[in-house]
């Protein structure tokens, strides 16, 4: 019994450093949010001011105009580590509802983080890229690397889908799809031009720049929110184990007492009815 009151013990001080070090986590991915939010809202802003005085721009690849190719890309965004409750299961699940059935297993895939890059290549196959170390380090690299590949010639992809999970509260996490090709442009950017603009290139070079940049960003944001959210998980599930060893402890030092004292108590009894 007392081995296992250690060894609880010893679990209890361990899930609540990993609750700390998630809510550290939390709070510094949340500063870097804000100000990717508001960076994301001034190019789209600035994007909403060009574009509709330029109706027939058009970017072949994030708008798919050449593009036969009905297979679609997914992006499959899940966690670095475990130990996040049901951060994944909901996740995979997700995907098996509204990709894997809706495609009939017929999609190309990207994956992100280990979890995420295991469960592909377990349950549908290879995978085009693979990014098994996913973190806050790694994000820049990641993101470069999946827009190059997207922007690239060779890439004819109709249809760029993303799959993570996104914070609705602090407390509450669930996956959602994003669609990355085609481009959606933003319904609520337009700046109304006070000003004409001087043009040092040609504006539809402006607006293609512009335009990748905000599928950049999009695609950071996106990262971004699920680390945010995994950190949330991670946070709620060793709260939970905490106090339920918390709990457990405290049946089993009444446990414990209670078998102390009833051999104490046979104890006594067995010495007094041997002077009797």
């Amino acid at each position: 019994m007392r081995q296992r009151i250690k060894a609880v013990e010893t679990i209890k001080k361990i899930t609540h450093a990993m609750r700390l070090i998630s809510m550290s986590a939390n709070t510094r991915l949340r500063s870097k949010k804000e100000a990717l939010e508001n960076y994301h809202q001034e190019v789209s802003n600035l994007f909403g001011s060009i574009q509709p005085q330029f109706y027939d721009w058009q970017h072949k690849k994030l708008f798919a105009l050449e593009s036969k190719n009905t297979t679609p890309l997914v992006i499959l965004v899940g966690s670095q580590k475990g130990l996040c409750g049901t951060f994944n299961v909901s996740l995979f699940s997700y995907f098996e509802k509204n990709i894997h059935r809706k495609y009939h297993g017929n999609a190309h895939f990207i994956t992100i983080g280990k979890k995420a890059s295991d469960y592909i290549q377990e349950h549908h196959g290879s995978v085009i890229m693979r990014f098994s170390k996913f973190s806050s380090v790694t994000l820049p690299d990641i993101v470069e690397q999946i827009i190059n590949y997207i922007l690239q010639p060779k890439s004819d992809y109709a249809n760029i889908l993303m799959i993570s999970n996104h914070s609705k509260s602090f407390f509450v996490q669930h996956p959602t799809l994003k669609q990355l090709i085609p481009f959606l442009i933003p319904k609520t950017s337009f700046i109304e031009q006070r000003e004409p603009y001087m043009w040092e290139q040609s504006p539809y070079e402006t607006l293609t720049t512009i335009a990748e940049t905000l599928l950049k960003i999009t695609l950071y944001d996106t990262l971004l929110e699920s680390l945010v959210a995994e950190q949330s998980a991670r946070f709620i599930a060793m709260d939970n184990s905490t106090r339920n060893a918390s709990n457990l402890l405290d049946t089993m030092h009444l446990e414990y007492n209670k078998t102390r004292q009833a051999k104490i108590t046979r104890e006594l009894t067995d010495l007094m009815s041997s002077f009797q």
